[in-house]
């Protein structure tokens, strides 16, 4: 398959993934799960709109999520506005989710290109990844950070240089300033760093020779 071929199928999904988000996200629009008011509210404190009601430090909601939120309380007065801005910003990052992992399945994985389509489009319609877009919370921000922290691993893995260093080295604390979770892959992180130099006898920097 050609580059513009590529170029097009994965247009045409991310297309059929954002229609496909809004018809899963119309029927539980009605509530609100016990995790996304503490979102919301970190959301707005982000902002500087919170007053005397900021939810102040919380070691269970990190705030990067919220962040890429808080700008809609500077447009919109109505929680209901806010409430459907956050459920967009969340299906722009379901549907990244199909680029991305097609870009894992190609470098990290080396498929062929139309298994690597095929393993994106199963990857980016997984349960666990469109539906929990669905809701007003960071899951589907954490779920991108994953896949581009893996991809960034293995590119540093097959070909030292700075951008995949810098980006690995990034993309952990952005992962655990999203969810606890993401603690654990600062330490991976930190392992693979310590793999990575015994691996190509690398330097301080975690570049040059030493």
């Amino acid at each position: 398959m050609s580059r513009r071929g590529v170029v097009l199928a994965l247009a045409a999904g991310a297309l059929a993934l954002a229609v496909l988000h809004v018809l899963l996200v119309t029927p539980v629009h009605g509530f609100m799960p016990s995790d996304t008011p503490g979102s919301l509210a970190h959301a707005r404190g982000n902002a500087g709109q919170a007053g005397t009601t900021s939810p102040g430090p919380s070691s269970f909601y990190h705030p990067g999520w919220s962040f890429l939120v808080a700008p809609l309380y500077l447009v919109f007065d109505l929680p209901r506005d806010i409430q459907v801005g956050a459920l967009v910003v969340n299906g722009v990052l379901s549907v990244a989710m199909l680029p991305a992992a097609y870009l894992l399945a190609r470098r990290a994985f080396a498929l062929p290109v139309r298994p690597a389509l095929a393993a994106a489009a199963i990857a980016a319609t997984y349960p666990a990844v469109i539906l929990l877009a669905g809701y007003e919370w960071g899951e589907a921000l954490y779920q991108l950070l994953f896949v581009a922290f893996v991809l960034a691993v293995a590119v540093l893995v097959s070909r030292r240089s700075l951008v995949p260093a810098i980006a690995v080295g990034a993309l952990a604390p952005m992962l655990d300033a999203n969810h606890p979770r993401g603690l654990g892959v600062v330490a991976v992180a930190g392992v693979a760093r310590v793999c990575l130099a015994r691996r190509h006898g690398v330097g301080a920097d975690g570049l040059s020779p030493r």
